[in-house]
């Protein structure tokens, strides 16, 4: 059976029997209306994906005892005084990180046991080739200029560390809210331009612009002073599960990534970062 969150609530007994049907130990709950503008822009939407279905999932995972991990943002942060801990007070600027705040808690109302998982800018292999890292090579390889914001900072993550560190969570059977990010914090134009020069591509086509200047009228706020902070995460986790080093991670990339067909030019460099 295959459901969208949206028809979660749309149709009040199909999460129930999916549920019911399956009686997962774990579920994962990934899917989110991540399109931030958009979320402006449909607001109703973004609560439904985000929040709502959610609720209605953590519910019914209760009822058959299934552990609920939900995947929440730094955007539920203002970008004031970042990277956040845990324990840091929430304050979102925007629908979206309005949405994911609210999916948080209504989660751990429904279900106390739940893990909540923040995490930021995600990158890595995946089948359609959509974010950062793709959108990167693939202006840089066609000699397109790519404009990156110098005012935004943050803490980018790896898919895979990520995957990693959810299991290692799930393994010591931590539940509330963790961090789950890279161990480097870079602003958006400096992790552009790392990536360049680990694949070997030419930083100079990176374009620094402010924050104002790339984000049109009418369009969200970000916050620019964003990112985690992992003490919490890394205290629990044995060392396997801790994340890698953005070179270590990027040639990962090169060899399993997906989506977009690279062609070649990638340069290891021992002692760039």
């Amino acid at each position: 059976m295959k459901i969208s969150l949206e028809n979660l609530l749309t149709d009040p007994n199909a999460c129930s029997e999916l549920i019911f049907l399956q009686r997962p130990h774990v579920i994962y709950i990934c899917a989110a209306y991540t399109w931030v503008d958009g979320c402006e822009i449909n607001e109703e939407k973004a609560f439904n994906v985000n929040s709502f279905a959610p609720r209605r999932i953590a519910e019914e995972a209760q009822k058959v005892g299934a552990k609920v991990v939900y995947f929440s943002s730094d955007y539920i942060f203002d970008g004031v005084k970042g990277p956040y801990h845990e324990s840091s007070s929430t304050n979102p600027v925007n629908v979206y990180g309005r949405s994911k705040c609210e999916g948080e808690k209504l989660i751990l109302k429904a279900c106390p046991e739940a893990l909540i998982l923040r995490t930021t800018v995600v990158y890595g292999p995946e089948e359609q080739g959509k974010n950062f890292i793709y959108q990167l090579v693939n202006s840089l390889q066609h000699g397109r200029e790519f404009s990156c914001a110098k005012d935004q900072i943050g803490t980018p993550t790896y898919n895979r560390d990520l995957v990693r560190m959810t299991l290692g969570l799930l393994r010591v059977n931590a539940t509330g809210v963790y961090n789950c990010v890279g161990k480097e914090i870079f602003d958006r134009y400096s992790f552009a331009c790392k990536c360049a020069t680990l694949l070997g591509y030419d930083v100079n086509l990176i374009k620094s612009v402010t924050t104002s200047v790339s984000i049109q009228k009418g369009k969200a706020k970000r916050g620019l002073k964003l990112g985690l902070v992992m003490d919490k995460t890394l205290k629990v986790l044995e060392q396997k599960y801790h994340p890698n080093s953005l070179q270590k991670n990027l040639e990962d990339w090169m060899n399993k990534q997906r989506g977009l067909f690279l062609q070649p030019g990638f340069k290891s460099q021992q002692n760039a970062i």
